[in-house]
């Protein structure tokens, strides 16, 4: 039970940053330490798994019946949104395991290291010259990939998006989030993306708002790859006690309506929770290289 995060209101810090060290990887386990009381995080793989409180938050959304997309397999596509968390809406992993290695070869060869408007935080390691092209896929540097952008490229210095940085953003990458947006009822054109990577299952993301976009009233579609995760989104303000909630392997999750302007974060990564099939040992030969990144 979390009757501890209950009383966070009136602490020293806010209410959004006490639930994230509750669920974040202490910095040194103690032999008697007890493990995080994860029990109230939803679970939307496995809705029956969740307890009573947690089902009364999932209310399922009725998609659209005969839809089809190559990206992904539209047969497999169902959605929920949770009670009081109004335009979050949540897609479990609708791949198949070939179309999961798919997008991750993609993220990593084609939108990483083979884009020629990429940019990412290694060129920095490089060269220092942010738009000098990253061209090879250097061992040294997996365990320090840590962003890429495509399309508009986010200035993180001045936080804001021009023309003066943008690439091509991928066809295949804007079709994708365009389908998944519209199981929901909601339409994208998708302009700029950032290809987030954690290669430590300690290192976390903040909470944060996006909220550098010119046009708030389009939604954001995030989709997540390798081990899973608790997110955690709240309100407006950082006072507001947040949801926390299971993100494996393919899951989607669509930030639309007032989520978009919502703090949100992950603070904590699951370790060793990678499915099988993405794993070397169980896939095609072409694969390994993507494989060991992962693992």
């Amino acid at each position: 039970e979390f009757g501890e995060i209950r009383d966070f209101h009136g602490t020293e810090q806010n209410v959004f940053r006490e639930y994230e060290k509750f669920y974040r990887i202490p910095p040194q386990q103690k032999k008697k330490q007890k493990a995080t009381d994860l029990s109230d995080v939803i679970d939307f793989s496995n809705i029956e798994a969740n307890t009573a409180k947690n089902k009364s938050l999932i209310i399922e959304i009725e998609t659209p019946r005969g839809f089809h997309s190559g990206q992904y397999d539209a047969t497999k596509v169902k959605a929920y949104s949770i009670q009081n968390v109004p335009g979050l809406c949540f897609i479990p992993n609708p791949f198949t395991p070939d179309q999961q290695r798919f997008w991750i070869q993609r993220i990593l060869q084609d939108f990483t290291v083979g884009n020629p408007t990429n940019v990412s935080n290694l060129q920095k390691i490089e060269t220092g010259q942010p738009e000098v092209f990253w061209t090879e896929w250097k061992s040294d540097y997996k365990a320090a990939l840590r962003w890429a952008t495509v399309g508009y490229h986010f200035q993180w210095s001045h936080r804001l998006y021009s023309d003066a940085h943008r690439g091509e953003f991928p066809k295949d990458l804007g079709e994708l989030c365009s389908d998944l947006a519209h199981h929901v009822g909601l339409d994208i054109i998708p302009e700029a993306a950032t290809l987030n990577f954690y290669p430590n299952p300690k290192q976390s993301m903040s909470g944060h708002r996006d909220d550098a976009e010119d046009d708030m009233s389009k939604p954001i579609v995030s989709i997540s790859f390798g081990n899973s995760v608790i997110f955690l989104i709240g309100g407006k303000t950082r006072d507001v006690a947040p949801v926390a909630f299971f993100i494996r392997s393919g899951d989607v999750v669509i930030m639309g309506g007032e989520s978009r302007e919502c703090y949100h974060a992950v603070p904590r990564m699951l370790g060793e929770t990678i499915p099988e099939f993405l794993l070397a040992e169980n896939s095609p030969e072409n694969w390994r290289i993507f494989a060991e990144y992962i693992a």
